[in-house]
């Protein structure tokens, strides 16, 4: 009886209980039926790679560390590979991503990866490999998105994964 009296002698927290309860309630079922679901991005276990000689995307394990041998016998990166509507047309590589030689091998040696290590350029011949986590590897990361905005026309890019 001491929960009833408390309940009866603290009508706004009981209020503000109940409609915490069926607002949770609501949200709940409205997640079990899908309505959140939407359009999900597309994964896969694959990433897009990048043939750093041959200037290609290919697809390998999204579990290799790169940078990794290309079919071209030379460096494959992560690529960044976007479409403004459907992948299946219109694909364009944002951004390139390696681990350093160091990080690379304390993660193959079982280690999580260190941000430092974690180097990116821009698709163009030339590009200068920086940190990710640095202000120049910010700065790259911001320009990939607002070239990837300014393809796309006003529509939001999409982030592509092989099939």
């Amino acid at each position: 009886m001491a929960i009833r009296r408390w309940l009866n002698n603290n009508p706004a927290t009981t209020a503000t209980g109940a409609v915490t309860l069926f607002v949770i309630a609501v949200g709940i079922l409205l997640y079990t039926s899908g309505v959140f679901r939407g359009a999900r991005p597309t994964t896969s276990d694959q990433f897009y790679f990048y043939d750093m000689k041959a200037q290609k995307l290919f697809a390998a394990k999204s579990t290799l560390i790169p940078p990794i041998t290309a079919p071209s016998g030379g460096q494959g990166v992560v690529a960044q590979v976007y479409a403004c509507g459907d992948c299946s047309a219109g694909q364009f590589v944002g951004l390139l991503q390696k681990y350093s030689p160091a990080a690379k091998q304390a993660i193959e040696g079982g280690l999580p990866p260190n941000p430092a290590g974690d180097l990116v350029c821009m698709p163009e011949p030339g590009s200068e490999w920086v940190p990710a986590d640095s202000p120049q590897g910010q700065t790259l990361r911001l320009a990939a998105v607002a070239a990837a905005r300014a393809h796309c026309k006003g529509r939001e890019p999409r982030r592509c994964f092989p099939p």
